[in-house]
């Protein structure tokens, strides 16, 4: 990947995980990595829920919108690497409730713009 895709990357987690903490959402963890794949955004809802979250960034939606680059495969990943830090931090706590959201941004032309935010909540079924 680009060093531009990769600070655009990270300007898209930055901007997702600021708006969640202005609705009351703690931040645990960015781009937690397991043999699976990597996790995002881990957040911690106002309710008490984990949120594993993966944030797509795009400034147009030419090759269709950034939430549709989250297919099953890729879910499944997340799913499974949600499941490696519930084991790594509360292996004697089988009840934590948790969710995988995605959170697609649209940019203006200028990278930093946000012409467009959508968070879908609990999104481990196919659409």
């Amino acid at each position: 990947m680009s060093d531009q895709k990769q600070v655009f990357g990270r300007q898209g987690e930055l901007d997702a995980a600021e708006r969640a903490m202005r609705q009351g959402y703690a931040l645990i963890c960015r781009n937690y990595r397991t043999r699976y794949g990597e996790i995002d955004l881990i957040l911690r809802s106002p309710e008490g829920e984990l949120v594993f979250t993966e944030v797509k960034s795009r400034t147009s939606t030419f090759f269709g919108y950034p939430e549709s680059a989250v297919d099953e495969r890729k879910r499944r990943h997340i799913i499974r690497s949600a499941f490696q830090y519930l084991q790594e931090n509360y292996p004697d706590n089988e009840d934590i409730p948790w969710r995988v959201d995605i959170i697609a941004i649209i940019y203006a032309s200028d990278r930093k713009t946000i012409r467009d935010f959508k968070w879908f909540e609990n999104v481990t079924a196919a659409d």
